[in-house]
């Protein structure tokens, strides 16, 4: 069996290995405390105002990254979607807006008030005759008094009544119904409750719609004078005459403020329905850069363009700190890193460590034990010669796998020692039979060997070798001295 299956670390052994090395140890602990700390400090950077200190929001780099991962054409089929998205959700935040503030849009339409003034008018454009030519016409002249009658009912009327829609909401008239109704809102919400118009074939309604009377009555008011207004304008082009010729309020049901309300509802829900499906189709690695897109411009959605445009860019500076959680994991990491260098060593320098190596690997029995150089070996020395003496040993060879200069004269020692004891009649010591052919020689004629190894000097290998030469030659083991 090859003596590598039976090897055991000792861990005590070599946790004292690992303690002699304390010095490289703690140097490399404090180049890793060092490195870790570098690293945690150029990792830390973060870009702050310059002016206030708040960090400022960089994410070109991520969303560089997220497009990378895409093709051209499905990074720019993207970036429309993106694009759609954020006009969308700028609509949808109008709309939205829009209906909170609007009041014809939050009138209860079944019960709206409204205000209606009627104004007839009468268009000097029509031929005079038409009467006389409807009231006696006759079955052959149908289709020209049909015409005629057409002409009269028509004439300019239409265009009148389109060019007052267009002057009575001036944006004087518009603030002035502002400042009635004493809110903030848009000139859309106040065109909103205002209705202009043609009833029948010549009457111009203008119709006001509102939360009370008093407050229809008062924009009805404002709306009187921009007529009058209008109508100096409008004669000038038209030749017409506008007389009023009714005014009534009325509380119900009103399909014009149905009309609207549900409208916006609609126009509402279609932007968030077109909106939601913009990235349904899309892959995963398309959503992440559609996604960081939207991120990135959903600022915008919270700030007024102009202003936007207008602002000056933001000065930033670049802050890193030292971070203790860096330069504590670099000090442990430099610290595995050494010890678990030193362990492989350890296990891979095939040599012997301990004197249990000898007994687990080889089951060789340890006569004892030296440390440095020692000068007594009277009780190894003895054990050894008594040995020797059980096995009717006469000769007996003291070598070693190491021949450094502790080992040389631990072996002259114990020769020495064990030459004057009458137990043995010859003792020879000399270098490691694998090595020299002299010393084989004279492991080959020796009874006895006694092995003297050096912790950290002599290589397993070698001790293999010299129990095999021993058995190969028949001569008996003694034992082993362990020299640390």
């Amino acid at each position: 069996m090859d003596y590598r299956d039976n090897m055991e670390i000792d861990l005590i052994d070599l946790a004292l290995y690992l303690l002699r090395k304390w010095k490289v140890l703690v140097v490399c602990m404090i180049i890793g405390a060092v490195l870790g700390g570098g690293f945690g400090y150029m990792r830390s950077g973060v870009t702050v105002s310059k002016e206030t200190g708040e960090p400022v929001t960089n994410s070109v780099s991520e969303v560089e990254a997220l497009k990378a991962k895409l093709t051209d054409q499905s990074a720019e089929m993207v970036e429309l979607s993106a694009s759609q998205y954020l006009e969308g959700m700028e609509n949808y935040r109008d709309a939205v807006e829009h209906g909170k503030e609007s009041i014809a849009l939050n009138v209860n339409a079944y019960e709206a008030v409204k205000l209606t003034n009627r104004y007839a008018i009468d268009d000097k454009s029509a031929n005079t005759d038409i009467a006389f030519v409807i009231n006696e016409a006759d079955t052959a002249s149908t289709s020209v008094n049909d015409a005629a009658l057409q002409s009269y009912v028509l004439g300019d009327v239409s265009n009148i009544i389109s060019a007052y829609k267009g002057e009575l909401l001036t944006t004087e008239t518009i603030q002035e119904i502002k400042d009635i109704l004493d809110e903030d809102i848009s000139d859309a919400s106040v065109r909103e409750m205002i209705s202009v118009t043609r009833e029948g074939n010549a009457i111009l309604a203008v119709s006001v719609y509102g939360e009370s009377e008093d407050q229809v009555r008062a924009i009805m008011d404002v709306l009187d004078k921009s007529v009058d207004k209008a109508t100096q304008s409008i004669s000038a082009i038209y030749d017409y005459e506008i007389k009023s010729a009714s005014s009534n309020v009325s509380v119900g049901a009103d399909d014009y403020l149905l009309g609207l309300q549900n409208n916006n509802a609609s126009r509402i829900s279609t932007i968030r329905s077109g909106i939601a499906t913009l990235s349904s189709a899309m892959t995963a690695d398309e959503k992440a850069y559609f996604t960081a897109l939207i991120d990135e411009n959903s600022a915008g959605l919270d700030e007024d363009s102009e202003g936007a445009e207008d602002s000056d860019p933001v000065e930033t500076v670049v802050v890193r700190t030292i971070s203790k959680k860096y330069v504590a994991l670099g000090l442990i990491g430099g610290l595995f890193l050494a010890a678990f260098l030193y362990a492989v060593l350890y296990v891979l320098s095939g040599k012997l460590h301990t004197s249990d190596d000898l007994r687990s690997a080889f089951g060789l029995s340890v006569i004892g034990e030296v440390k440095g150089d020692a000068s007594e070996f009277g009780l190894m020395s003895q054990g050894a010669a008594i040995g020797a003496s059980k096995l009717s040993s006469d000769s007996v060879y003291i070598m070693g796998a190491s021949d450094d200069d502790i080992s040389v004269k631990v072996r002259n020692t114990m020769r020495k020692e064990m030459t004057e004891d009458h137990h043995v009649k010859s003792v020879k010591a000399g270098s490691s039979a694998v090595n020299d052919a002299v010393s084989m020689q004279e492991l080959s004629d020796s009874d006895a060997v006694v092995l003297v190894e050096m912790v950290g000097k002599s290589r397993f290998e070698d001790i293999a070798r010299e129990v095999e030469l021993c058995k190969k030659f028949g001569v008996k083991i003694l034992g082993a001295v362990v020299v640390r």
